[in-house]
């Protein structure tokens, strides 16, 4: 999205029974500089996914909380007569929602939309099972 860079994480998944899985996930993403203020956040995710099968394919409904992060931190300025002014970090969290639909395939991708964020967040892929 515009606000948010690339970003990279992990993520489980954990199936409870044959049509439902909890699906735990981290995301950092890449610091953003624009101005002299760098940008940096992370999101906490805790999804659960709904599996039904439709003509050969397999989708799932996902919903779930978020708890994200953003820091800004900008740097201080000199202004001759007045000294050093400015400067700081600024940090403030969230907890919101997701939510989407989106095909389920080794590879993954997903598309789902954050409310604390207020972004549409894509996300793509390699999922291996662990275990069983």
């Amino acid at each position: 999205t515009k606000d948010l860079n690339l970003g990279f994480g992990a993520r489980g998944e954990f199936n409870i029974t044959d049509n439902i899985s909890i699906v735990p996930k981290f995301t950092y993403y890449l610091g953003k500089s624009e101005g002299g203020a760098s940008v940096k956040a992370w999101a906490l995710d805790a999804d659960a996914h709904y599996f039904f099968t439709t003509d050969g394919l397999n989708f799932y409904a996902l919903a779930g909380l978020a708890y994200n992060s953003i820091s800004v931190s900008t740097p201080s300025v000199t202004i001759p007569g007045f000294g050093t002014v400015g400067g700081g970090d600024v940090s403030d969290s969230k907890l919101g929602l997701n939510f989407a639909q989106s095909e389920s395939l080794v590879p993954f991708a997903e598309i789902r939309y954050n409310t604390a964020f207020e972004a549409v967040l894509i996300s793509a892929g390699v999922s291996f099972p662990l275990g069983k």
